[in-house]
This record gives C-alpha cells, structure tokens and sequence, in this order.
C-alpha cells in the first residue's frame, strides 16, 4: 500500500522520489519538485494514503498521520549523503534488524 500510494501520488502531482524507508511509527522519504512545494507532495500522498487506508480497512475515512511533518532542504552532496545515511540506517537505530540490507520496506531509486 505504502509504495503504490507514492506511484499513485506521482500521477496527481509532479515530483521525484528518490528513497523512503518505513517504520513502524513513521517514515522518511528523499523527494523532489521543479514546481511543487514538498509541503503539497507530503499532504497529498497522505490523503491518498488515507483514503486507501480506510478502503481496504472497510473503515470511515480517518487520518493516520500527525498533521505536521519535519522537511529539511538538502544543500549539497554531502547533505544528501548524510541525509540517505542516516535514513536507511534508521532502522538500525531502533533495533528492528542487525544490518540495514535486511529491512525489507525501503526504497533506493
């Protein structure tokens, strides 16, 4: 569900995904826009989400996700890196696998 509602998100508004990794309590993503704010992508991929969410649950339409979100402008190569390091090795972090290759709800573009 995760990774088809950022395809589908992708058909609505303009942008580029380079990775996400998935937790269970909250995600990271390394997205990017030539004419869309990052703020506007966010939101719509999590009303989507939403809505295929409650679908599939068979439930009244609710939202899962906290209202705000925290973004952060990559300035450079290094930031970028620094950035993706960080990310995938976030499962690492919270003791969910013992090397990062092994946790299966990530995406490398």
């Amino acid at each position: 569900l995760f990774a088809g509602v950022w395809v589908l998100a992708g058909k609505v508004i303009p942008f580029t995904l380079h990775s996400w990794v998935l937790l269970p309590d909250h995600f990271h993503a390394i997205l990017s826009s030539e004419s869309v704010r990052i703020g506007e992508v966010i939101k719509r991929f999590k009303l989507i989400y939403n809505f295929k969410y409650s679908y599939k649950a068979e439930r009244t339409m609710t939202s899962i996700w906290q209202p705000h979100f925290y973004d952060h402008g990559i300035r450079d190569e290094a930031d970028l890196r620094s950035r993706f390091v960080y990310m995938i090795n976030n499962p690492l972090k919270h003791g969910l696998v013992s090397d990062p290759a092994q946790w299966p709800w990530m995406f490398h573009s």
